[in-house]
């Protein structure tokens, strides 16, 4: 409110000396003031966009208090109290065991959102379908999932998780209504226990599916499954009809569901957005048109979970058609929120792609999100130069660090893609998919440029383009004149000469082009013939107009330019001498002795894994035993050896906040980037959020670590057996050694510096003896000892 007071103050002054405002009355000054004065306190309050990743807001809720083991000693008590057959005891009890634990994984995997904008507008949408039934509805959580995914699933516990990707979809408040209704059906008829009741009898082989071969048995789950589904569409449209929502946005809500697998809207896309008048594509990289779409109302679904779309309005349609409401309202909660919740959830899908580096879908949605959304241009260009940046990185890491088995799979996955991707986006797969890494790397430098022309004021915009522009360089072997070696001035004056072309007549016009077109043949046998791609050696003959352009391009380029020839020095080195300082310099770098005093430790993981003969067994509630009883060695041992741990801990939920949920977050997103992207120096989006969190912690320092401890029986070899038969006395040895297990004890830990995501440090450990505590322990001193003790 003090600025819009200090508007106001200006606003008066302006009035009072405006020639046009001497004629008003001081009633109508005030009534201007007034009026500017509410216009500026609507303002305040109004909803705005948020450009970076959603976090969960307000006191945290009950479902993030309890350890999973706890909660599965809870609901075991009430299935014990309830008037069932023992069997169906022990049918509950097993599916409560596995639903929780997998529940509890989606709830601390860093991506459920409670108490932000889209949680508390789904919740708003929940309340008024469940306005008639206020004791369902307490029985209810909603919480948002941040995935791309098209979907929205309920649970036997009475959670219903909404994606990110559904609230960029729906079109409307209603079909939001009607979903939540769907999901909730699923909760009132049990259905998720009931199912599982049926997979476990399929698997037994109990009842009529011991009869049927195994095609038969699919299908008669994939039919229970389908018929599941149309339960829930009846049962969810009767709660759905007690609200005002109009019905007909019941039918367009699986129109919005039969599409959902593509982008939230289908705008023809050109390579001509990226040209300029003498930057132009090669027709070689553009499909020749859009792949057709496939969707299908009446698709076959014999072999689905779920039933096809015409089957699911078919369903609903007569009860419709039976239907005398007239209920017509799409919007109660209202319009203008639905718009602004639908534009966050589409700026939410940007997070994921990044952490993903899909960055061909990343410049998609960055190209539909500036089409839909005008006013926010900054934040699309960046968008579109950090996917185009991504992408040359992507391209570069292939290119040069992947086998040739490996490059072998991406050419599949690649042809594979050709047919996977439909409508405006295949265009664009395509186009990308055939750039080169030189031509992604120039499409980099170009598109961070213009974003950075756009905002010069924004360090992210200027370290992106000074970033793109060294890597070119750097990995390419471009020369400082490479771009300039042409005759720019020549080119410049022929686009000129045929752009004025207007004034003369038409045979002086086709002599002119005629001619031109002769030239354009010469250079292309000279050439382009030669090399395709030299096309990209016009790409900054407009931006070198710019002195700011010119100055930091060649002061960058100079800088990696100098840095090849030092590398190329060093490469006329003997091969076993580079070998051995390439071996001196990584046990330097992720060597036994860092001299680290201080870290931020993510919760150890502790997984064990037990074959038998019966086949892979986990113990989910000794896992997580475990787990707790490592990250308190972690601190025990860090402290031993002096070292500041400051350990980011959801298993410790008696003191468990929204606050440090967030942070759990915040790693979880930085890691998943740095680990996805191939290269180690590469700029991070959520670096800004991760240096919030190292200046909160005092520590920039990031330490992953865990074990795994495998035991399996040993295979009895008949040869082995024979032979300790005859040779007698060796009998008792080798019954001993096939009744005893192999055990496999690894334990790995990584260290990674959170400002520049370089790796600093790798440890691997590995045994084959039993998991002991002791042992555990002393592992976990030597690695806090060797990561304290200072270099030599």
């Amino acid at each position: 409110m003090v600025k819009s007071k200090k508007i106001i103050t200006l606003f008066v002054q302006v009035i009072s000396k405006s020639k046009q405002c001497t004629k008003l009355t001081t009633k109508s000054k005030f009534k201007i003031l007034v009026i500017l004065g509410f216009m500026l306190v609507l303002k305040s309050n109004a909803q705005t966009i948020q450009y970076s990743p959603l976090r969960c807001k307000g006191e945290i809720h009950k479902d993030f208090l309890s350890l999973s083991s706890n909660k599965v000693i809870d609901e075991r008590e009430v299935i014990k109290k309830k008037n069932i057959s023992k069997k169906d005891k022990n049918t509950e009890l097993d599916f409560t065991y596995n639903s929780i634990f997998g529940i509890d994984e989606i709830l601390f995997s860093g991506e459920i959102l409670y108490g932000d904008v889209l949680t508390t507008y789904v919740n708003k949408v929940a309340d008024v379908a469940l306005a008639s039934d206020l004791t369902l509805r307490k029985e209810l959580r909603f919480y948002v999932l941040k995935s791309n995914e098209v979907n929205a699933f309920s649970t036997y516990q009475g959670i219903v998780f909404v994606t990110v990707g559904l609230l960029s979809q729906i079109e409307n408040e209603a079909q939001l209504a009607f979903i939540l209704c769907h999901e909730i059906a699923h909760y009132k008829l049990k259905h998720t226990i009931n199912s599982y009741k049926n997979k476990k009898d399929l698997k037994k082989g109990k009842g009529k599916f011991s009869s049927l071969s195994l095609n038969e048995k699919v299908k008669e789950v994939y039919n229970y499954s389908k018929e599941n589904e149309l339960e829930a569409d009846k049962e969810g449209f009767k709660m759905y009809q007690k609200t005002k929502y109009s019905h007909q946005a019941v039918i367009t809500s699986f129109d919005m569901l039969l599409y959902s697998y593509l982008a939230y809207d289908e705008l023809e896309w050109s390579p001509k957005i990226l040209e300029d008048s003498l930057y132009k594509f090669p027709s070689n990289l553009s499909q020749k048109k859009e792949k057709k779409i496939k969707a299908d109302e009446e698709e076959d679904d014999e072999e689905s979970t779920h039933p096809n779309i015409r089957k699911r309005k078919e369903n609903l349609e007569k009860k419709l058609l039976d239907e005398t409401s007239s209920d017509t309202a799409v919007y109660i909660v209202g319009e203008k929120e639905f718009n602004f919740i639908q534009k966050q959830a589409r700026t939410e899908l940007f997070f994921t792609l990044i952490k993903q580096t899909n960055f061909k879908q990343l410049y998609y949605y960055s190209y539909l999100y500036r089409e839909n959304y005008k006013e926010d241009s900054v934040f699309c260009n960046y968008i579109e130069a950090f996917s185009f940046y991504g992408l040359s990185l992507r391209k570069e890491y292939i290119s040069t660090k992947i086998s040739n088995k490996d490059i072998e799979i991406i050419v599949s996955e690649k042809k594979s893609e050709k047919d996977k991707f439909e409508g405006a986006f295949s265009s664009v797969n395509t186009f990308l998919n055939n750039m080169g890494a030189k031509e992604a790397r120039v499409l980099s430098v170009r598109s961070a440029w213009k974003n950075y022309l756009n905002n010069q004021s924004d360090n992210k915009a200027y370290e992106l383009f000074c970033k793109s522009v060294f890597v070119m360089f750097k990995n390419h072997g471009f020369s400082k004149s490479y771009f300039k070696s042409i005759d720019t001035v020549a080119v410049a004056n022929k686009k000129t000469t045929i752009e004025t072309t207007r004034k003369l007549t038409k045979s002086e016009k086709l002599k002119l082009k005629q001619k031109e077109q002769e030239e354009f043949a010469e250079e292309e046998d000279e050439d382009d013939k030669k090399n395709k791609s030299t096309y990209y050696r016009l790409a900054f003959v407009k931006n070198y107009e710019n002195i700011k352009f010119t100055k930091m391009f060649d002061s960058i380029s100079a800088i990696a330019i100098e840095q090849n020839k030092l590398e190329e020095e060093n490469k006329d080195k003997p091969k076993a001498k580079a070998r051995k300082e390439d071996d001196y310099k990584f046990k330097t770098k992720y060597g036994r002795n860092y001299g680290i005093d201080s870290l931020i430790l993510l919760n150890p993981n502790y997984s064990t894994y037990k074959y038998k003969n019966k086949g892979l067994k986990i113990n989910l509630a000794e896992n997580e035993k475990n787990e707790l009883f490592l990250t308190n060695t972690y601190m025990e041992m860090a402290k031993a050896n002096d070292i500041d741990l400051n350990v980011i801990n959801i298993y410790d939920r008696e003191n468990l906040t929204t606050e440090k949920l967030n942070e759990y977050a915040q790693i979880v997103d930085w890691l998943t980037e740095r680990i996805n992207n191939g290269y180690e120096n590469s700029i991070l989006y959520n670096y800004e959020s991760i240096s919030t969190l190292t200046d909160n912690r005092k520590c920039s320092k990031l330490m992953i670590s865990g074990i795994v401890y495998v035991e399996e029986s040993r295979k009895l070899l008949p040869g082995n057996l024979i032979l300790s038969i005859i040779v007698y006395p060796t009998l008792p040895i080798v019954i001993a050694y096939y009744t005893d297990k192999d055990r496999f004890f690894k334990m790995t830990s990584l260290i990674l510096d959170l400002k520049t995501g370089e790796l600093l440090y790798i440890d691997r450990n590995e045994m084959r003896f039993k998991a002991r505590k002791n042992m555990v322990r002393n592992q976990v001193f030597s690695l806090f000892h060797q990561i304290k003790t200072k270099k030599n």
